[in-house]
C-alpha cells in the first residue's frame, strides 16, 4: 500500500465510530428498498428465534424492530481494497448478528468518497 492509499483509508480508522453509525443508519434506511439485503438477512435470522431472540434480550414471541436488530449487529470485520482492487469500493464493513450462530454477514461497502454504496449479504 503506498502512502496515498494509506492517508485514504487512514479516516476509517480514525473516525471508527463514526463510520459504524454510517452504516447501522443505512441498514435501518435499506430495508425500506424493495430489494433490501438487510430485510433478507433480517427475515431469514428471525426464523431461527433461539438465536436472534437471546442475542436481542428478547422474551420468545416478542416483536424484533429493525432498529433494535441493527443495534445488535456486531461489527466483525473491516476491509480496505488498494491499488487495483479498488474500483467503486474502498472499504467494506462486515456485520452479524451472531458469528458463532450464523455464517452469514451484512457486508456494508463506501466508495472512495466515504459513503454508503451497497449492502449485501454475505457468507
Amino acid at each position: 500500500m503506498d502512502q496515498r492509499t494509506l492517508d485514504r483509508v487512514t479516516r476509517y480508522v480514525v473516525a471508527l465510530a463514526e463510520f459504524d453509525r454510517n452504516a447501522r443508519a443505512a441498514m435501518c434506511g435499506d430495508v425500506s428498498n424493495e430489494e433490501s439485503a438487510v430485510r433478507v438477512y433480517l427475515e431469514h435470522h428471525l426464523h431461527e428465534p433461539d438465536l436472534i431472540r437471546p442475542v436481542l434480550g428478547l422474551a420468545s414471541g416478542s416483536v424484533v424492530s429493525v432498529d433494535a436488530f441493527v443495534g445488535a449487529l456486531r461489527l466483525r470485520a473491516v476491509a480496505f481494497y488498494s491499488g487495483t482492487e479498488i474500483s467503486e469500493h474502498e472499504a467494506m464493513f462486515d456485520y452479524s448478528i451472531d458469528p458463532d450462530g450464523t455464517q452469514y454477514l451484512l457486508a456494508v461497502r463506501f466508495d472512495t468518497h466515504g459513503r454508503v454504496d451497497r449492502i449485501d449479504i454475505e457468507s
